[in-house]
């Protein structure tokens, strides 16, 4: 009877012992799991966070692929070196996408990138600014351009009117102009006359001024009488006789010397034919240029 009271009391403490045991293992399962489940929580918070911060780099690296568009498509001088960064800019995306680097190195490559396009942005600032001072210089230039070109044709205008002045003084002048119908004598004297039937020679005199700017020499005068019906009389052809600028007919000259002093000159022409009453249009040219007309009237 003792024995197996000894031998229950022994099961029973063996069986405390596993019961406590159990609790302990238990409890340290439950540590364990408790543990566990943070640790799980911990890794998924910083799984979570850290896709999270590869997102905001992937944004951020797409704006500022965007942003570095913007700048190439305003700065064609400098879209080749843009673009260059825009590649880089397009390579770090993939990489962040694929997972390859870590969230570090991609803020460090971001961040280097970043500052690169602030040295961009300064240079592209100073180069606006300069573009808009070159403008401004630019207009100021032009407008003192067009202020010059306008006193250049002004003075071209001035030239031009002085060089026409200078060649009109420059042209033989006729004055006292005066044209008469003579008799001509057996003796060679001629007597003035307003007959049309006794008029035997017509006599123009006129008295070219002194000019010290005209060239001295040889100069053809010629003589133009056109009578009362329109047709010119004497009808010679001479290559040096133009007519408004036109190859023309005369009825007689005369070639002078002329030394630019005042010198008066008389022309004779001898008629052919009775002359017909009427008006009598008697004209000077030389170098093509009418110098003076007279009309004559014969009865």
């Amino acid at each position: 009877m003792a024995t197996e009271n000894k031998k229950n009391n022994t099961l029973a403490i063996v069986l405390g012992i596993l019961l406590l045991l159990s609790f302990l293992g238990l409890g340290y399962l439950f540590v364990e799991n408790s543990n566990l489940k943070d640790n799980v929580a911990t890794v998924t918070k910083k799984a979570n966070d850290t896709e999270i911060a590869r997102q905001n780099v992937i944004q951020e690296l797409n704006e500022m692929e965007a942003e570095y568009q913007t700048l190439s498509d305003q700065n064609q001088t400098m879209s080749e070196e843009l673009n260059a960064e825009r590649e880089k800019i397009k390579e770090l995306i993939q990489q962040a996408k694929n997972k390859n680097w870590s969230i570090s190195k991609l803020k460090k490559e971001a961040e280097t990138l970043r500052n690169i396009m602030k040295g961009y942005l300064v240079t592209i600032d100073s180069l606006n600014t300069l573009n808009q001072e070159l403008n401004t210089e630019n207009i100021a230039v032009k407008g003192e351009l067009e202020t010059q070109k306008t006193v250049n044709q002004d003075l071209t205008s001035q030239n031009e009117g002085l060089t026409e002045k200078v060649n009109t003084a420059a042209q033989l002048q006729v004055v006292n102009f005066a044209v008469s119908g003579q008799i001509q004598k057996n003796s060679g004297a001629q007597k003035p006359t307003d007959k049309a039937g006794r008029t035997d020679v017509v006599k123009a005199c006129f008295t070219i001024p002194s000019n010290a700017i005209a060239a001295s020499g040889k100069r053809k005068i010629f003589m133009r009488i056109i009578g009362p019906f329109g047709s010119v009389l004497g009808a010679k052809e001479d290559p040096g006789f133009v007519v408004n600028g036109r190859k023309g007919v005369y009825t007689h000259h005369k070639e002078i010397e002329y030394s630019g002093a005042s010198q008066q000159e008389c022309m004779y022409w001898e008629t052919t034919d009775e002359l017909a009453k009427g008006n009598y249009n008697v004209q000077l040219y030389e170098s093509g240029r009418e110098l003076s007309q007279y009309t004559l009237s014969l009865k």
